[in-house]
Formats: structure tokens, C-alpha cells, sequence
């Protein structure tokens, strides 16, 4: 997924980079490895914003457009969960477009189509309660100082 993204920003498709995964524990880092990938390759922190609280696709549509300001974007995410990802961001109403970033074939399909049987139910759920994120916290406009989204050294 980072590399199909880091391509398409090498190609100006896009200007920042809302790297959204599971940072719920210190020693589970999913955001900063992806930046520190996204780094190494060049791209310079400014361009990088972190969401450390994106633990499931809801949470993360949900805190890019309240948290990150995010109206448009692109999703880059394996063909799997793609449909339900742009699906969760349309009714949030964000202007998205999705991208297949598989590099390989994922072993094991009949697990990941009855994952997402279940995951696109409870999307459904929680777009029709109005459902929070597990957190929301202040506003970081992507528009603005990506280092406030940065893990204090």
C-alpha cells in the first residue's frame, strides 16, 4: 500500500500523505513505521501526517474528515477492503477515489470475504447511529503543520 501511494505522490497526484493505523500500544506502531518507510524513500516529514488512532476504517474516514479537514483524498488499501473503505468515506461525504495496492495474492480469500461480509454490517451500523471514533482529538488540518501529528520526541 505504501509503495503504490509513494508512487502515485512521486507522480503529483497528490501533495501529503494521512497515514492512518494502530498506535493504540507503544510497542505496536503501525503509523510510524509507515512513515519512517515513506522517509528513508524521501519524502520529507512535512508532507507526512500521522493519524496513531485509525484503528478501523470507520475511525480512520471519520477522523480524516474531523480531525485532518480531509474533503478529498485517495485510498490506496488491498482489492478486498476497497469497497468498503470508499463506501464508508462517500456516506461521510468525502470526495474519494480508491486504489487496488495489492502486491501479491493474498492466501486464504474465503477468510477475507467472510471478514468482510461481517465488516461491511458493522460499517453499515455505525454510519447509521452516527457512531464516534474510539478517539477524536483536537483538529489537525491537512492543510497545515504535520509535525503536530508527530509522536513527541
Amino acid at each position: 500500500r505504501v509503495d503504490a501511494a509513494l508512487l502515485a505522490y512521486e507522480n503529483k497526484k497528490f501533495k501529503k500523505f494521512l497515514l492512518s493505523g494502530d498506535h493504540g500500544e507503544k510497542n505496536y506502531d503501525e503509523v510510524n513505521a509507515m512513515k519512517n518507510y515513506l522517509n528513508d524513500k524521501g519524502v520529507p516529514d512535512e508532507d507526512i501526517f500521522l493519524d496513531h488512532a485509525g484503528f478501523d476504517t470507520y475511525d480512520t474516514m471519520f477522523r480524516a474528515r474531523d480531525v485532518f479537514k480531509v474533503d478529498k483524498a485517495i485510498i490506496f488499501t488491498q482489492e478486498f477492503h476497497l469497497p468498503r473503505a470508499v463506501y464508508i468515506a462517500k456516506k461521510m461525504g468525502l470526495d474519494v477515489q480508491g486504489y487496488v495496492s495489492d502486491n501479491r495474492e493474498y492466501p486464504g480469500n474465503s477468510h477475507f470475504a467472510r471478514r468482510e461480509w461481517l465488516a461491511n454490517i458493522k460499517a453499515w451500523i455505525e454510519l447509521n447511529i452516527d457512531k464516534s471514533p474510539t478517539y477524536t482529538g483536537k483538529v489537525i488540518p491537512i492543510t497545515g503543520e504535520s509535525s503536530l501529528s508527530h509522536d513527541k520526541n
